[in-house]
């Protein structure tokens, strides 16, 4: 692969969030053996999508950034006061308002209304949704080579899933998305778990830490709403294709959660392969572009500010 540049891996982590969003909206909630596997943006499913257009994963994911930005590192009391006001108002989705809430974050974001406590996440196992890590890229973002990065992570996920399958979720995720951020150009290398088993990882987490998804077939794989499942199934598409393109198209057409199996894998694969990697026309066919864009412009400037006062103390 042609390597890519710092900025072109923040864009394309973000952008691929959303262009993976878009393209799996339509296919959600639809049993993979019913679907018609698509090779590109399209219309319709239970929500209407419009071509382009993206879900909830997305818009908390935007409402993520802009709370890192706003407050200059991660404040879970801002954080929730912006998904309360995507919620309710509509704040950064594509429509009047919001819509795909998941249980999970509908609860905790009721629970920070009648209480203002931001750690609203259950820690219940039962409670282990994909939710936390669909929205993920914008703390990597934010925090790529800083020792605090997976507590941030794990604390992006504690305001709503707090379940100890969500945090290891996320402390392997923001690693991984660390790796590509930061230059990695071989595949094998960045999946590859050497250096990233220590941490405090749920014990069920131990076979995808030792990559035994990369031997499973794709009858074995479920793009569910189930965290482990989720990760698994953007791995496992990341390690069989080769381009942004195949990987994100592999995730939408396992169909159920499929937007937010496609945006995991999306901002993965975006993160790795850059943004130049992703295809002009889904670029141009991706509701609000330019203000996906701009987000990860400013994350990118955020962190390289950090980044470089980091040098000037070494």
């Amino acid at each position: 692969m042609t390597e890519a540049k710092p900025l072109s891996r923040w864009e394309g982590c973000l952008l691929g969030l959303a262009v993976g969003d878009a393209l799996g909206a339509p296919l959600e909630f639809q049993r993979r053996e019913r679907i018609i596997p698509i090779t590109g943006m399209i219309e319709g499913g239970k929500f209407r999508m419009r071509r382009g257009e993206w879900t909830d994963d997305t818009a908390m994911a935007l409402c993520l950034a802009d709370s890192l930005l706003a407050c200059d590192g991660l404040n879970a009391a801002d954080q929730m006061a912006h998904y309360w006001r995507w919620a309710n108002d509509g704040e950064n989705s594509t429509r009047q308002r919001a819509f795909g809430i998941g249980k999970t974050v509908a609860k905790a974001v009721a629970r920070y209304q009648r209480s203002g406590e931001p750690w609203c996440g259950s820690d219940a196992l039962s409670a282990s949704g994909n939710g936390s890590i669909m929205r993920l890229a914008p703390v990597a973002m934010r925090y790529a080579g800083a020792p605090s990065l997976t507590v941030h992570a794990e604390a992006s996920s504690r305001t709503t899933h707090a379940s100890p399958l969500c945090l290891s979720a996320c402390r392997l995720m923001a690693l991984l998305l660390e790796r590509a951020l930061l230059g990695e150009t071989t595949k094998s290398r960045w999946l590859d778990t050497v250096g990233l088993e220590s941490g405090d990882y749920h014990s069920m987490f131990m076979p995808l830490l030792a990559g035994e998804y990369r031997d499973k077939a794709e009858e074995e794989i479920r793009g569910s709403g189930y965290v482990l499942e989720s990760l698994e199934a953007a791995l496992w598409c990341l390690w069989h294709s080769d381009n942004f393109a195949d990987a994100v198209l592999k995730a939408a057409n396992l169909g159920d959660d499929a937007d937010t199996t496609a945006a995991v894998t999306g901002q993965l694969a975006g993160a790795f392969y850059g943004v130049t990697a992703i295809p002009a026309l889904w670029c141009r066919q991706l509701h609000a572009y330019d203000r996906i864009r701009d987000r990860a412009v400013k994350l990118h400037a955020a962190w390289q500010g950090d980044y470089q006062a980091s040098l000037k103390k070494t």
